[in-house]
């Protein structure tokens, strides 16, 4: 996990002069299922970010009385918060490389709770 919360992987092996004798670390496998659960939670949450916050602000900000769109946006509000809540549970999956079917599981969640993606989250209500 880097610093801002985003899953990073791989390495770079070098050596300088021979090759050493140890072997090289196995590739890590990235299930599907999850790494599609995630993006899905992403663009979620940025539809929330973006569409409902967006579309909640900008009737305010640009003085426009009619609230005709307002039961829309609070949908797409709603499935950005439901997309922010779900990517705690999927980062917990990624982090503990386990299957899609184990998302119920409490030691997925506190997984997905002690990653960045939590920090991320608490930064983002605080502010």
């Amino acid at each position: 996990m880097s610093e801002d919360g985003h899953p990073i992987g791989g390495s770079v092996i070098f050596s300088i002069g021979p090759p050493g004798a140890t072997p090289r670390a196995a590739a890590v496998k990235i299930d599907g299922e999850v790494g599609t659960a995630i993006w899905l939670a992403k663009v979620a949450l940025y539809l929330g970010l973006f569409l409902g916050i967006g579309g909640s602000f900008a009737p305010s900000w640009l003085g426009k009385v009619e609230r005709s769109g307002t039961v829309t946006v609070h949908i797409i509000l709603g499935i950005g918060l439901f997309g922010a809540l779900l990517s705690v549970g999927f980062q917990g999956l990624d982090a503990l490389a386990v299957p899609l079917r184990r998302l119920a599981d409490s030691a997925t969640w506190q997984a997905g709770m002690s990653t960045r993606a939590r920090a991320a989250i608490d930064e983002s209500i605080v502010k």
